[in-house]
């Protein structure tokens, strides 16, 4: 499957996926297929509104701007510079473990009030463990790609995609198809502001601390930022552009996107079709872009997402997979071996 990512996000790409596979099985219940049906034009409608609705403008300098490589590219222009992208790097799967992923939100969790220096409310910021896999990636890839970076120089970006559907009111219904993704960018330095925290604790390493501080801003980013107010305002700068293959998301150091709330391998087909049995992303072609891949597991039930461990595509420079594996960071919570 393939799709045009100016049209849609991985979300309704999802959904396109799911709805094939109800007219696969000849079901009268098509309850995906139909929502899509009955709402795709009034929720495209709804959208367009969004223009008139934007009482704010606010500057998008880091996530719109002009297209990384020239819209102009022939077929065998772009196809040479993605073997030339693709020679250089290498893509491969990492598995974390959800049982550790957790026990490490935990550890952090505990250490915020202690990076906060005013009175603070431990239920006003609930890291994830989509946080904790996302910082805790970004570091590593950090110190592998510039291994000699100091908070005098220019910091590396992360950035981590955010859905924008259930940010507004009314939230649009996962059955929307378009492209809904904003991406929430932070800076990652190298730790020293972590290492000048007064933690008041010697058993906190510096990269627990390094990790709590950044999924603490990433997460707080997310809440304060990913709204209405931003939807409408991003419509209103996309809408403004005289030609829209001039403009897309600027790509940061470090990418995060996810697929992992999409039950691709719980969606049966037809018998002789059967199931899916493995998913492979085609765009990670560039070292720092990662992307988590769906849940493997055959249940459409929400509670057991929790027992089903992490996959993550990551693409690296030829050669820096060992150094990211071993990596102290991501080694705390990989399956093991």
């Amino acid at each position: 499957m393939s799709f045009m990512h100016m049209v849609f996000d991985g979300s309704a790409a999802g959904t396109v996926l799911q709805a094939l596979s109800e007219c696969c099985q000849g079901s009268i219940q098509m309850p995906v297929t139909q929502a899509m049906s009955r709402s795709a034009v009034d929720l495209r409608n709804q959208v367009s509104t969004w223009v008139s609705k934007c009482q704010t403008r606010l500057d998008h300098p880091l996530e719109l701007g002009p297209p990384a490589f020239d819209s102009n590219f022939s077929v065998e222009q772009w196809g040479a510079v993605e073997s030339t992208l693709a020679s250089a790097s290498a893509t491969h799967r990492v598995t974390f473990s959800p049982e550790k992923v957790a026990y490490l939100k935990t550890l952090c969790t505990k250490l915020l009030p202690q990076l906060h220096r005013q009175p603070f409310d431990p239920s006003s910021l609930l890291l994830s463990s989509n946080d904790i896999i996302t910082v805790a990636l970004g570091i590593s890839i950090n110190r592998i790609l510039h291994p000699n970076q100091t908070d005098k120089g220019s910091p590396t970006h992360i950035f981590m995609v955010a859905d924008l559907r259930r940010r507004i009111t009314p939230p649009l219904p996962d059955t929307y198809l378009g492209n809904m993704i904003y991406p929430v960018c932070t800076p990652i330095h190298n730790g020293q502001q972590a290492r000048n925290s007064d933690t008041r604790d010697k058993d906190n390493d510096t990269d627990l601390l390094h990790l709590t501080q950044l999924a603490s801003q990433l997460c707080t980013k997310v809440t304060a930022t990913i709204n209405e107010t931003l939807a409408y305002s991003c419509s209103a700068a996309v809408t403004d552009g005289e030609d829209w293959f001039k403009m897309e998301g600027k790509p940061a150091d470090i990418v995060m996107t996810s697929w992992r709330h999409r039950k691709v391998f719980a969606l049966e087909f037809r018998p002789g079709l059967g199931y899916i049995e493995d998913f492979e992303s085609g765009f990670l072609i560039i070292p720092g872009a990662c992307i988590m891949l769906p849940q493997r597991t055959r249940e459409l039930q929400q509670p057991a997402v929790a027992l089903v461990p992490w996959e993550v595509s990551v693409t690296l420079r030829r050669g820096d997979y060992e150094a990211l594996v071993g990596d102290p960071l991501p080694s705390r919570i990989l399956v093991d071996s």
